[in-house]
């Protein structure tokens, strides 16, 4: 696929998402997340962090070829692996949600 053919961007399919404490001091909070490559024109594009309070959502987006490009992709699914840190500002004892493009999940700060 050349260089040249514009990409837009999308959100990424997550096929997995896992919330690690590292034993640090303080505790420092990591997110592994994979997320679908559905065919051979996708790519991994990046991932966005925001927080609000005790609810952290991580955005996950890919690039395919724009609409109309005229672009032909093979059917080959792969996956993209990504940790996303987090930080250490996290109260202990108090429970947070962790927000994936829809997938969530929730760990208690330590």
């Amino acid at each position: 696929m050349p260089d040249a053919v514009a990409r837009s961007e999308v959100r990424a399919t997550i096929v997995r998402v896992a919330l690690r404490i590292a034993e640090s001091h303080p505790p420092q909070v990591f997110v592994d997340v994979v997320s679908a490559l559905e065919d051979g024109c996708t790519r991994f594009a990046r991932t966005a962090v925001h927080r609000e309070g005790d609810h952290v959502r991580i955005e996950v987006f890919n690039t395919r070829p724009a609409a109309g490009a005229g672009i032909a992709c093979t059917m080959i699914y792969g996956e993209h692996e990504t940790t996303v840190a987090l930080g250490s500002d996290f109260v202990a004892g108090e429970t947070y949600v962790v927000d994936v493009n829809g997938k969530v999940q929730t760990f208690v700060g330590q």
